[in-house]
C-alpha cells in the first residue's frame, strides 16, 4: 500500500496543528477526482512550512475510508463563466478521512537536510516544488528515509558544495569532470571519485581566489582604511548584477580556511561513512542509477 506526504499548507485541519503520538482527528482533501488513492490504513507523513524550509513533523495512519461529498461550484466562478460565456467549472469533491498520529519526527526532519537523500527530489534549489500540493505519493524507500531521518552523507556533501557554486563554476566543473573522467554519463562514476575531484576543483578554482580576497581585504584595512570604508569596497556579480563587499566575502573565506585547517572534507566524509557503513551502502544501491546531483537551473 502506497504512503503519502500531506502538506499542511493546503489542508486546513493541519495548518496550525502541533501533533503528538496518539492524537486523532479528521482531514479533508478537495479534488476534481471522485476517487483518490488514499485508503484506510494508508501511512502518511505530515509536512509543515516554517520560515524558508519545510519540515516533516509527524508520521500517521489513515483510520477510516473516505467520506465523499460533492461540493457546489463557487458562486464567483459561476458568475464569471456566465459573463464571459465559458464552460462551467469542473465538479469538485471533498474526501474526508480519519487519522491517528503514530510518532513525532524530530531527527533530521528538514526538507533541505534530506533533499539529497530522497529519490523523489531533483529540483535541489526548490525541493518544496515536489510537495506543492495537498498530497503526493512517496515510495517506501523515501518513506523510511524521512521517518528515520537518514542522511546519504556523501551525496549530501557533494550536492551542497557543488550547488552552492555560481552557475558558471558549476558549468566549468562539469566540463572539467567530463575531460577528467572521459565521459558525459556521470552515472557510471562513483560519487566518492566525484567529490574528490570536486574538492580539488574548489581548492584550485575557488579557495585560491579566496586567499586573494582575504589578502586584498587585509591590504585595504591596513593601508586605505583612513581613505575608504573597507565594507564599501566591492564588485558586481556579472551573472546576478548584485553588489558584493570584498570584506564580507573575505570573512566567508577566512571561516572556510579555518574549518579546512581543522579537518579536511575527505577526512570528514571518511569518518561519517565509516561510522554507519551499512546505511551508506543502502543509499549507494538505492541511487546506483542516478547521476551526480548537480542543478543547473539557476
Amino acid at each position: 500500500m502506497p504512503a503519502f506526504a500531506l502538506n499542511s499548507k493546503y489542508i486546513s485541519a493541519f495548518e496550525q496543528a502541533s501533533l503528538t503520538k496518539g492524537d486523532t482527528g479528521e482531514f479533508s482533501i478537495v479534488s476534481e477526482l471522485q476517487e483518490i488513492p488514499i485508503r484506510q490504513k494508508s501511512k502518511f507523513i505530515l509536512m509543515q512550512p516554517a520560515k524558508s524550509d519545510f519540515f516533516f513533523t509527524n508520521e500517521g495512519i489513515v483510520t477510516s475510508t473516505a467520506k465523499i461529498i460533492k461540493l457546489p461550484p463557487p458562486q464567483d466562478k459561476i458568475s464569471t463563466v456566465r459573463n464571459i460565456d465559458k464552460p462551467m467549472p469542473k465538479e469538485r469533491y471533498q474526501h474526508t478521512f480519519g487519522y491517528e498520529i503514530r510518532s513525532k519526527l524530530e531527527n533530521n526532519n528538514a526538507l533541505n537536510d534530506l533533499k539529497y537523500s530522497l529519490k523523489v527530489v531533483y529540483n535541489f534549489y526548490k525541493p518544496e516544488t515536489h510537495f506543492s500540493q495537498q498530497f503526493r505519493d512517496i515510495n517506501s524507500d523515501d518513506y523510511k528515509t524521512i521517518v528515520n531521518g537518514w542522511i546519504y552523507t556523501i551525496r549530501t556533501a557533494f550536492g551542497k558544495i557543488v550547488n552552492a557554486l555560481p552557475k558558471q563554476n558549476r558549468l566549468e566543473f562539469m566540463l572539467f569532470a567530463m575531460d577528467e573522467f572521459k565521459t558525459i554519463d556521470f552515472v557510471k562514476i562513483p560519487l566518492i571519485d566525484g567529490i574528490e575531484f570536486l574538492n580539488s576543483y574548489v581548492a584550485k578554482r575557488i579557495l585560491s581566489r579566496g586567499k586573494l580576497l582575504v589578502a586584498t581585504d587585509k591590504l585595504i584595512q591596513s593601508k586605505l582604511k583612513t581613505v575608504l570604508d573597507p565594507k564599501q569596497v566591492g564588485f558586481v556579480d556579472e551573472v546576478t548584477g548584485n553588489e558584493k563587499s570584498i570584506h564580507t566575502q573575505a570573512l566567508i573565506f577566512q571561516k572556510l580556511q579555518s574549518l579546512e585547517s581543522k579537518i579536511t572534507l575527505t577526512e570528514y566524509l571518511s569518518k561519517s561513512i565509516g561510522s554507519n557503513k551499512e546505511l551508506q551502502d543502502h543509499f549507494d544501491k538505492l541511487f546506483k542509477r542516478e547521476t551526480w546531483p548537480i542543478d543547473l537551473r539557476i
